[in-house]
Order: C-alpha cells, then sequence, then structure tokens
C-alpha cells in the first residue's frame, strides 16, 4: 500500500464525491477507487477489495468506452480499510 494509493483515494474521495456514493455497484460499507485494468487492481494493496463488473464515467450513465477492449472495471474497498489508514 503505497502513498500514492492513499493520495489516489483522498483525491477520488475530493473530486468524485458523489460519484463515489451513487456508483450504481458500490455496496453501503464501501468505496469506489476508480476504474482499473487487472496490473492496476493487482497493485491495489487493501484488503479487501472488490471488482465490478460496468466501469462508468464520472456521470454514472456512460459506461467507460472500450472497457472490454481494455479489460478496464470499477474496484470498491472496505470504508474501514481506508479509515484504518488515515485517508479519509
Amino acid at each position: 500500500m503505497g502513498l500514492n494509493l492513499i493520495e489516489r483515494g483522498k483525491q477520488m474521495e475530493r473530486k468524485y464525491f458523489d460519484y463515489d456514493q451513487n456508483h450504481p455497484e458500490r455496496m453501503e460499507d464501501e468505496m469506489f477507487l476508480g476504474n482499473f485494468d487487472a496490473k492496476g487492481f493487482d497493485s491495489v494493496g487493501w484488503q479487501p477489495k472488490r471488482k465490478g463488473t460496468k466501469a462508468y464515467m464520472a456521470n454514472n450513465i456512460t459506461v467507460f468506452p472500450y472497457q472490454k477492449e481494455h479489460g478496464i472495471f470499477p474496484a470498491f474497498v472496505k470504508k474501514w480499510e481506508v479509515e484504518k489508514a488515515g485517508s479519509i
């Protein structure tokens, strides 16, 4: 779990707070980290983490273009895990 990932979580929380709160696949006890490919997802150090199925754009309506071709999907972590790291 690198500092850059924690900072990314903070930035995502600030920049896309409504998006994070309203991502259709986010469970109540989770935080949306962003859209990742497999390599990026593997670099997420928090456990537990979960892959979603639809990588939405920030408007929560449009699915990320070429999602399947690029292997892009949303990633979620438990809020308590991020809070424990001091990022919220």
